[in-house]
Order: C-alpha cells, then sequence, then structure tokens
C-alpha cells in the first residue's frame, strides 16, 4: 500500500531538511537553539513525523539563509 501524498511530502522535506542541517554541520540541538523549536521537535520533523506549516519552512530557510521557491 501506497503512503498518503502528505506523508510522502514530510518525509521528503524533513530528509532535506536533515540534509541541509548536515550539509551545514549542525547539530539538531544546533537547530533548536537557532529556531526555538525543541530539539526532539527537529528529530520528528527530520523523520517525517511531525505535520509542520509553511511558517516552519521559513524558520528553517532563515537559518541557512535561503529563501523558499513555490514552483
Amino acid at each position: 500500500m501506497k503512503a498518503h501524498p502528505q506523508l510522502e511530502a514530510r518525509i521528503r522535506i524533513g530528509a532535506r531538511l536533515r540534509a541541509l542541517r548536515e550539509e551545514h554541520r549542525l547539530t539538531q540541538q544546533d537547530i533548536a537553539d537557532k529556531t526555538g523549536i525543541a530539539s526532539q521537535t527537529v528529530s520528528k520533523i527530520e523523520s517525517g513525523k511531525w505535520s509542520f506549516g509553511f511558517d516552519l519552512l521559513e524558520v528553517y530557510a532563515k537559518v541557512f539563509d535561503m529563501k523558499i521557491d513555490v514552483k
């Protein structure tokens, strides 16, 4: 059985956020400290277990000095 499209998107986005964090050599605690998001929540976001909205993506974008491009 195939996963729900929203779950698949959460997993893909979480994996991308984890990759960005690792590329910048940051820990989950570093992200928590920079964003005010609990480190446990950062872990859930990266594993696709936490539903989040655009506001959270904006917070992450600021950490990585990036813009969000919605196509």
